[in-house]
């Protein structure tokens, strides 16, 4: 899991000073280090317990899978995981004035001998 440091305004979040890094952990992104086998389905969960908060995934590729919207959460589901949908995933939300963004790195692992998941694999 990649955890960002709480950071003064002005540095992180592509300089943006509004998103700032909740220290005591406010916003969860579950599992913290998200691992799946190729072809295999996974979820990940962004909370953030905050009446009225609004939490979203950022910056994915639109064919990963499906994303639901509850009113403190937000869930990623990828339905087949590929070599391609290895990488940074991305929560940012608000609670209040507050806003806040947590990162994790999913992981793809597959076995050499199966042909369909090694080919293009690194």
């Amino acid at each position: 899991m990649q955890q960002e440091p709480h950071r003064s305004p002005g540095q992180g979040a592509a300089e943006n000073p509004l998103w700032k890094y909740p220290a005591g952990g406010k916003m969860v992104v579950e599992p913290r280090e998200p691992l799946v086998r190729y072809g295999d389905a996974v979820q990940l969960n962004c909370s953030l317990p905050c009446t009225g908060a609004m939490v979203q995934w950022k910056g994915l590729d639109t064919n990963l899978g499906s994303i639901d919207f509850f009113p403190t959460h937000s869930v990623l589901h990828i339905n087949s995981a590929e070599v391609a949908t290895e990488g940074t995933k991305i929560c940012q939300g608000t609670c209040g004035e507050e806003h806040y963004q947590k990162s994790v790195n999913l992981k793809v692992y597959c076995k050499t001998w199966w042909r369909e998941c090694c080919s293009g694999a690194s």
